[in-house]
């Protein structure tokens, strides 16, 4: 930055007479001016060449107007001497202390979100620097470790988002270890009810967890495990030394020692039935943990009894902690806000004890990234590696027959080309087919896995599932940015052993929670309007009041479920706005040497790229036909069907027939399979109760809300609700007026629009989003945002022509969507017969 005896900035001002400083860094926005706390602190930096300046505090970069009782009656806003820095562009670092104190780090990280978030607003570009927290100051720093360690502290700086996200992960231990493996001799102290451990992947959390309650099953002593994955429990069971909860059929005595279940079966009326009662004095372990409570809040396999599993879990806890029993959470990436969602729910204080292992290995593992628009470069890698003989973990994070780099069709693809190496594909369907070779396999994954040349696997190993052979010798993985980023790193780490990883990563996460808010309080704000303005307008057709919900923007407590759903949803929504980055800072912080690849001959991977692509026609033509070819079920066998855990091939078959005849009631087709596989249903339902449909919507709403209040016993849990219920997403459409685009006779031009255009502007953007999802961009143009409402019924305008004007300039012109063009009208027959008979059948009963 410069000569070591001058600062640099001062040096190039130096040449410059007349020039103040402070004007001559507000002319120029491509310095970078470092916030810090305190006076002495903004010297040294100065000092060191940078510009700094000093606040008196850490919250006095903005103010908030109150009132006299100390109630906030205004929005926040920088003060003028920040303000006047904020030039669009401008790089702002925050260089505040690094603190040990708990509190402390708290108010810090709110304060620089808080000034942080004020400073992007003003365009500028904010980031953080971080140093060891042995020197607490940046100007002690300096002085200990001099202006050239500061200058890489400072290369180092980390962006306002990569620092949101890195705090999910902060923790606060009460004692640090630094150990390749958990020692078996570390003890807790026994006053702790809960204890929670933060350490690296493949470090013995779970090897340290079993040895804890090894005597307690020795002296009989009960133990609950809960995990998220059938599959991952089973390995559990083993790994404790518990049954699984599908096994107390087989032996009765099982339950007497605990057991390992999915904590979707956390309820009264789970098979076996589930009472928290009945768990007095017990150790309950949550493995995993932080995937555990994100399942528990947004899987939609607990959508049904999530209010009613919610509920168990927060007695389960009480119960536990109040009799003598203890809680154990695990997890590589285990945050305060998983442990405080424990504390909250046990309702008052616990004592907690916290163990985090900082270990790093200095070994750097080899990671390749290949660069390019789709995987094709990295198959291409995967073909020269098995026909050198090569043995072959490969992840990828899809599974249906429509995927083309799926766990299906990549087994096809490759056993077509490969027909003599040996293959299993380990996916969600593959491990629960009795028929399968993979079936089963998750209790013995380390002896069935030598047996396969190459292992294809999807998502279903991911978590809890330790590799411990030494017989692969490459990882290779496909990320579409499906899995979050740390459960894409946990699925590199299954095998334990020191080899290369390949990997293919897309730029940006298609995955978006709630209104896709990165702000905690514009998220639950979002869920909070979009459930006031559906119970709004169901109310307005009858519906009860339903006291148990409670808004935020009412200034009311929210519970801490839906506190911990919002921040996990923010921390997705964050790292997917800059997906591969974020996971790339990831890897390379747990240990990768990352070496980029760029794609290869262009000619050979289009020929690769098309190869796959006609290898996945295939198969899916043959899994269409397949479902074609099923038997059809009548409806006891399709209702019995759809509760078995375990499915064939043939009988997913039946069942997806089933599934498409039911949903459609019409005949089915190859064209209506792969309708169905395209999303179609969500969209040609939105469009049937906007129109025909739409006297039976509040009909449909209230069904869905009062069955969701009867199995969460008059609860419902507020996202749940949102996601389910149409009539604000309906009531939306019509505001904006997307009706008139469903007329094929009609022609629009941009100035036939901007009226309209310019009404919809009016409407805040945030209440557009929150229901919608998407809301209006500087870049739309009216043509633009009435295309992006058509595709949330499957629909289109059709470009027509250019009208010319006699100014010489010109326009497109496109014609309105043909509504029914794609066979939805007989659908929507189907629909209207169905629920003509149905308010017929209740008025029935009703008199």
């Amino acid at each position: 930055m410069g000569d070591t005896d001058t600062p640099p900035l001062i040096s190039n001002l130096g040449n410059r007479e007349g020039v103040s400083f402070w004007a001559w860094v507000l002319e120029n926005p491509s310095i970078a001016l470092l916030i810090t706390e305190g006076a002495k602190k903004a010297g040294s930096l100065l000092s060191a060449g940078y510009a700094a300046i000093a606040l008196p505090g850490i919250y006095s970069g903005y103010r908030q107007e109150k009132d006299s009782w100390g109630n906030v009656i205004g929005l926040p806003r920088l003060i003028p001497q920040l303000e006047a820095f904020c030039q669009s562009g401008r790089e702002i670092v925050f260089a505040f202390d690094q603190d040990t104190k708990p509190k402390t780090i708290k108010n810090v990280r709110r304060a620089i979100e808080r000034t942080g978030r004020l400073l992007g607003y003003q365009g500028c570009k904010v980031s953080v620097a971080r140093w060891d927290k042995s020197h607490k100051g940046v100007d002690d720093f300096i002085v200990s470790q001099g202006v050239e360690s500061f200058d890489r502290v400072y290369q180092e700086r980390i962006s306002l988002d990569a620092y949101k996200i890195e705090n999910f992960s902060a923790i606060t231990p009460d004692l640090t270890i630094n150990e390749r493996y958990i020692p078996q001799s570390l003890e807790i102290p026994e006053s702790a009810k809960i204890v929670a451990i933060k350490a690296p992947k493949g470090t013995g959390k779970t090897e340290w967890v079993a040895a804890k309650i090894a005597p307690l099953l020795a002296k009989g002593d009960r133990v609950l495990v809960l995990t998220h994955r059938v599959q991952l429990g089973l390995e559990l069971s083993r790994r404790f030394g518990v049954n699984y909860r599908s096994e107390l059929v087989k032996n009765e005595d099982g339950s007497l020692l605990g057991y390992v279940l999915c904590i979707d079966s956390l309820h009264g009326k789970a098979n076996p039935r589930f009472n928290p009662n009945d768990w007095e004095n017990t150790t309950i372990i949550i493995d995993e943990c932080e995937q555990v409570f994100w399942h528990l809040l947004n899987s939609p396999t607990c959508e049904k009894y999530r209010s009613k599993i919610i509920d168990s879990l927060r007695e389960l806890l009480r119960i536990v902690v109040s009799t003598g029993g203890k809680i154990y959470l695990s997890d590589a990436d285990l945050g305060m806000n998983a442990i405080g969602y424990v504390q909250s729910q046990i309702g008052y204080p616990v004592e907690t004890y916290i163990i985090e292992n900082t270990y790093k290995s200095p070994l750097k593992r080899d990671l390749y990234r290949f660069e390019g628009n789709n995987p094709s470069s990295l198959i291409q890698e995967l073909e020269i590696a098995v026909n050198s003989g090569q043995k072959v973990i490969f992840h990828t994070d899809g599974q249906k027959h429509k995927s083309s780099y799926g766990t299906r069709n990549l087994e096809y693809y490759l056993k077509k080309k490969y027909p003599n190496l040996k293959i299993l594909r380990i996916d969600s369907e593959s491990v629960s087919d009795r028929t399968h070779p993979a079936y089963g396999c998750m209790g013995n994954i380390n002896l069935i896995l030598p047996l396969y040349d190459l292992v294809i696997c999807s998502p279903v190993i991911e978590t809890g599932i330790s590799i411990d052979i030494n017989h692969f010798d490459a990882v290779f993985a496909i990320c579409h940015g499906v899995q979050s980023v740390n459960a894409f790193c946990q699925t590199l780490e299954r095998v334990r052993a020191n080899i290369p990883r390949y990997i293919w990563v897309s730029e940006y996460s298609p995955n978006r929670i709630g209104n896709g808010s990165t702000d905690l309080n514009q998220l639950l704000a979002g869920e909070h309007f979009k459930a006031k303005n559906t119970i709004r307008i169901l109310q307005s057709v009858g519906l009860r009041e339903i006291p148990e919900f409670t808004y935020l923007e009412d200034g009311e407590k929210y519970s801490p479920s839906l506190s911990l759903w919002a921040k996990n949803a923010v921390r997705i929504n964050l790292e997917g706005k800059n997906y591969r980055e974020t996971l790339m800072r990831k890897l390379e912080d747990e240990g990768y040497k990352i070496t980029p690849i760029a794609p290869g001959d262009k000619e050979a991977i289009e020929s690769l790229k098309d190869e796959i692509k006609q290898a996945k026609n295939e198969n899916y033509s043959g899994h269409k036909q397949a479902v074609l070819n099923a038997d059809s079920l009548s409806n006891s066998e399709y209702d019995s069907l759809k509760e078995k855990r375990e499915l064939t091939e043939k009988e997913r078959n039946q069942l997806k027939r089933g599934r498409i005849e039911r949903t459609y009631g019409i005949n089915l087709t190859d064209e209506l399979i792969t309708k169905d596989d395209d999303g179609w249903y969500p969209q040609i339902r939105l469009h049937y109760f906007l129109t025909v449909g739409n006297q039976f919507l509040g009909d449909r709403d209230k069904k869905k809300l009062d069955d969701s209040l009867e199995n969460g016993e008059g609860k419902v849990f507020k996202p749940d609700m949102n996601r389910s219920l149409l009539s604000a997403k309906i009531n939306l459409l019509k505001l904006l007026n997307i009706e008139q685009f469903l007329d094929s006779d009609r022609e629009f031009t941009g100035d036939d629009l901007a009226e309209w255009f310019e009404r919809l502007k009016k409407i805040p953007a945030s209440q557009i989003k929150s229901i919608l999802g998407f809301t209006l961009s500087m870049g739309d143009t009216p043509i633009a945002f009435a295309q992006r409402l058509l595709a949330v019924l499957g629909l289109k305008l059709s470009y027509v022509s250019h009208r010319r004007f006699p100014d010489g300039s010109r326009q497109r012109v496109y014609r309105g969507a043909d509504p029914l063009a794609d066979g939805r009208g007989e659908v929507f027959q189907e629909w209207l017969k169905r629920d003509m008979e149905s308010i017929e059948r209740s008025i029935e009963i009703a008199a």
